[in-house]
């Protein structure tokens, strides 16, 4: 069920091994060999984007402060998730009902997202997400890898990994106006910072 219930094909990377376990006992050599095959190409596809994603992203934010800033750094005992929660209200008490774009980094989003559960915000939306519509593009990330034949075959079998934005994606981009920096900037370019908080900077498209 747990597969049926949720469309991401890593869950069934964990049932997949199991039943290659209990079929071990039925499957010839051939076809046991075959669903090996099949469960490494459907791992590479399933983990190829996180390897993606790690070459951009990091949430060593207090690490990194503690070697910025040593031997100076002193422990806090407010964590950094109630400084943002805290800003996140400042910003929706002034600017109700926004889209807001979130960044540097492309999973940013996530951060106020899981913080704030009001229903005052429409929505916080990546801004890899933003930047993909503003060059009118869906991809981020495709990669075709084909088989080799041996002697004058006139076939290959290759596999498309494509990396993207959902296809239902509803949000209406050119309506934005508002962007959230977990930075002291922001990596868009016609907006401006019209006010900083503890932690986020808010800024605003220019018209």
């Amino acid at each position: 069920m747990i597969v049926f219930n949720n469309s991401e094909i890593r869950y069934l990377l964990l049932v997949y091994p199991i039943i290659i376990l209990m079929l071990g006992k039925t499957l010839t050599s051939k076809q046991f060999r075959s669903q090996a095959i099949i469960f490494f190409i459907l791992s590479l596809v399933v983990i190829n984007p996180y390897l993606i994603q790690i070459k951009y992203e990091t949430n060593l934010w207090d690490l990194s402060q503690a070697i910025t800033k040593f031997p100076n750094y002193t422990y806090n005992p407010v964590f950094k998730e109630d400084i943002i929660k805290e800003d996140i209200n400042l910003i929706v008490k002034e600017y109700p009902y926004q889209t807001f774009v979130v960044g540097n980094r492309f999973d940013d989003y996530n951060i106020p997202a899981e913080l704030y559960w009001g229903e005052k915000v429409k929505e916080f939306i990546s801004i890899q997400d933003y930047q993909l519509f503003m060059k009118n593009e869906s991809s981020i990330f495709k990669q075709t890898i084909c088989s080799k034949s041996k002697g004058w075959w006139r076939r290959d079998l290759c596999f498309t990994i494509d990396l993207r934005k959902t296809i239902n994606d509803q949000t209406d981009y050119s309506s934005i106006r508002y962007a959230i920096s977990l930075d002291k900037t922001l990596d868009l370019e016609n907006f401006e910072l019209i006010k900083e908080y503890e932690i986020l900077t808010l800024y605003k498209k220019l018209l």
